[in-house]
């Protein structure tokens, strides 16, 4: 992603946004302004605005985000949303998030998201309180609570630890055990500051993470391995660092450890990191019904999943999303 900062100085005229910019930055064109600005790329004095005919009032810094490459939106435009409603009423939204796509607003788009998404295609409306995220490559259950009430509940479970979710991942190498636990700290590394860094020493600075650890399968030719992770905590990037700790980086995650250098030429190489949120549970927080959400494999998983374990049990194939 290329940033641009532009610094409107104190002699400046007050002029719009759009015109601002290209007065004092020669790169842009003032069709490509107003693109950006309708995206959500552009902020002035490190708010975002999105209107091209905001005032801006000297001094100023304006600040420009650009990402190369956007394909979220040709990937969005062709899912059925509303076939990933997994469940919904008046307090409480879950849908099976596909991968490719941020759950929220991002630094260069306030527009190409899973909550921009479903809000174009009727499915969500205001208010709605964002609960927690899955990763951009990661898919699965995302629950979007539709109530102040339903999230401060919510939010109790998850501080208590009662809202269980399992994950799949399939992953580089094989387990020394079929079941273990992993406890450490996460931090955020300074440099680059998108990675995250995991130490399993005791009094390290960072925030306390643990998840448990279950191989359903693996294989030797290539060493791979199917596990299902249950994260106690919420940490980002937690299963991805954990797994990575234990020698076992998913496939497509190269910021954590998968090379791909080491994966055999007569495979397909994966284009994300396969980890998929595939169950959660919960206490629903006004009826008080204990609710299991299940949220079907995306078709590239399956494919893989079915490719290195032809005798996989159905019950991880079945129904598996369309993935474009």
């Amino acid at each position: 992603m290329k940033k641009y900062r532009i610094h409107i100085p104190a002699s400046a005229v007050s002029d719009r946004l759009d015109r601002l910019i290209v007065q004092h930055h020669s790169g842009f064109s003032r069709r490509e302004i107003k693109r950006l600005i309708d995206r959500g790329s552009v902020y002035v004095n490190g708010r975002r605005i999105r209107q091209a005919s905001y005032q801006v009032f000297p001094p100023a810094e304006i600040q420009i985000f650009v990402k190369e490459n956007l394909e979220i939106e040709h990937v969005a435009v062709q899912i059925h949303w509303h076939s990933l409603v997994l469940y919904q009423d008046a307090h409480l939204l879950i849908i099976n998030k596909p991968p490719g796509i941020p759950t929220a607003p991002t630094v260069d788009s306030a527009v190409h998201n899973v909550y921009a998404y479903l809000q174009q295609a009727g499915i969500l409306s205001h208010p709605f309180y964002p609960f927690h995220r899955l990763d951009l490559d990661t898919s699965g259950v995302l629950m979007i609570p539709l109530s102040r009430q339903a999230v401060r509940k919510l939010n109790e479970q998850m501080r208590h630890h009662r809202i269980q979710k399992i994950y799949l991942a399939l992953c580089q190498g094989i387990p020394a055990s079929t079941q273990w636990k992993t406890i450490g700290t996460i931090s955020r590394q300074r440099q680059p500051p998108s990675r995250y860094r995991f130490s399993p020493q005791p009094g390290m600075r960072g925030f306390y993470s643990e998840s448990h650890f279950r191989c359903l399968a693996y294989r030797s030719q290539p060493e791979v391995s199917l596990i299902q992770a249950r994260p106690v905590t919420g940490r980002t990037h937690q299963i991805r660092l954990h797994l990575q700790h234990a020698g076992l980086p998913i496939l497509g995650d190269a910021h954590y450890g998968f090379q791909l250098s080491g994966w055999p030429g007569d495979f397909p190489s994966p284009e994300r990191t396969l980890l998929h949120c595939r169950e959660m549970m919960f206490t629903h927080p006004l009826t008080l019904d204990r609710i299991s959400v299940q949220a079907p494999l995306p078709a590239d998983f399956a494919r893989f999943l079915r490719l290195l374990f032809p005798d996989i049990s159905d019950k991880y194939i079945t129904n598996a999303m369309p993935t474009l």
